[in-house]
């Protein structure tokens, strides 16, 4: 009896180091392949960024209200901010946007733009790679807190030409 017992004892030791070491490089490769993919979002990113230095977008604004006014726009990525034409003419100066990657692989830019006057802009919008679009979803707020939704989509129309100085 002692002798099984002493066998159970080794049996259930050697069962432990086993499925601990495999528990181990389990995590060993989940942790690898998350820096590899982490890795390859940065680099998407970072390759985003530079597609977007210097260029400008042609997008239609659209309300979101009953009446669906339409108005044109143009949003410039320059010098890691986004502008507004329109916005801009109302006080709302260029500001650092963000990407981010969503599970799907879109590429999602979004900022906040602020004017003591005019209030707060909220900018989120996707790039659509196939077809060379940007669309999302513009929210002004007021002072007076009134929410002002607008739905865009635009093209690239042009990129601004490379200086002297980044040629070198």
């Amino acid at each position: 009896m002692k002798k099984y017992l002493v066998w159970l004892m080794i049996a259930g030791l050697f069962l432990s180091f086993a499925i601990g070491d495999a528990y181990a490089k389990r995590k060993t490769d989940t942790t690898a392949a998350r820096k590899t993919s982490d890795k390859k979002v940065k680099e998407a990113l970072d390759q985003k960024r530079a597609e977007l230095k210097n260029t400008s977008w042609n997008i239609e604004l659209i309300a979101s209200v009953k009446d669906g006014t339409k108005s044109a726009d143009i949003l410039t990525f320059e010098d890691n901010q986004l502008s507004s034409r329109n916005f801009l003419a109302r006080g709302f100066n260029p500001t650092n946007y963000t990407l981010t990657m969503g599970d799907d692989g879109t590429i999602v830019v979004e900022t906040m733009q602020t004017s003591e006057k005019e209030g707060t802009v909220f900018w989120r919008g996707e790039f659509i790679k196939e077809a060379n679009l940007l669309r999302g979803m513009v929210s002004h707020i007021t002072p007076d807190q009134q929410a002002h939704d607008l739905s865009f989509s635009g093209v690239q129309v042009s990129a601004a030409p490379v200086t002297e100085q980044e040629k070198k």
